[in-house]
């Protein structure tokens, strides 16, 4: 699978995205800002979407993550974090490049040991 351009950045779980996002709104409220009223509420949809589908609520879990699964290439833990498939072959549908590089059983112990993070 190629990623292009997004290569040169580190990708981000959504808990990591929250942090950020959530810090953005605290910087915009403690300045007083005056904010577009669109971009407040695409802000406050994104908050509400990452919150819905973030799986890991602390920086030491996400931390405790990204060491467990260093064979893993970056962006494909993170998509695998994000979507947290339940089983093989979803896992495959959703990011082909395992499918080219690991075994059905390694991706079946990627899955298992992630789930053991699940809040």
């Amino acid at each position: 699978m190629n990623f292009g351009e997004f290569v040169k950045h580190e990708p981000l779980m959504l808990n990591e995205v929250q942090s950020i996002l959530n810090q953005i709104k605290t910087d915009q409220t403690n300045e007083n800002q005056v904010t577009n009223p669109n971009k407040e509420e695409i802000l406050n949809k994104t908050l509400r979407y990452v919150k819905r589908f973030s799986r890991f609520q602390d920086k030491e879990t996400i931390s405790g993550i990204k060491v467990e699964f260093q064979e893993l290439d970056p962006i494909e833990l993170t998509i695998l974090a994000n979507l947290f498939p339940e089983d093989v072959d979803e896992a495959k549908v959703l990011i082909p490049s395992l499918a080219e590089k690991y075994s059905d059983e390694e991706i079946t112990d990627f899955i298992e040991r992630l789930h053991k993070y699940d809040n």
